[in-house]
């Protein structure tokens, strides 16, 4: 329990809103290529409309993206399995080249 009590807080920015109309996902992707802190940065839409954002996002700088295991429910609107995100070629090389994977 001692590792978790030293664990940084601040070890990343999540950044997450739900888009409403097709702007919002716009929102987030200028907030993604404005962004210039040096604290790694998580941002994505959540909902029906963003769902090609789940794959975009990482393109789009941020370090991460969430996905649902299948066989369990989905834990927001449009988010897509691990295994689409794993798949999908450009996402792959984006979290390589993060170390993420």
């Amino acid at each position: 329990m001692r590792e978790f009590e030293t664990f940084p807080l601040c070890a990343f920015f999540k950044f997450v809103s739900k888009a409403v109309k097709e702007g919002d996902c716009k929102l987030v992707r200028d907030a993604l290529r404005r962004y210039g802190g040096n604290t790694p940065l998580i941002a994505f839409p959540m909902g029906e409309l963003a769902t090609r954002e789940r794959f975009r996002c990482v393109r789009d700088g941020s370090w991460a993206t969430y996905g649902y295991v299948p066989g369990l429910n989905p834990t927001a609107a449009g988010q897509v399995s691990i295994y689409e995100l794993i798949d999908d070629h450009d996402v792959r090389e984006d979290l390589k080249l993060r170390g993420v994977m």
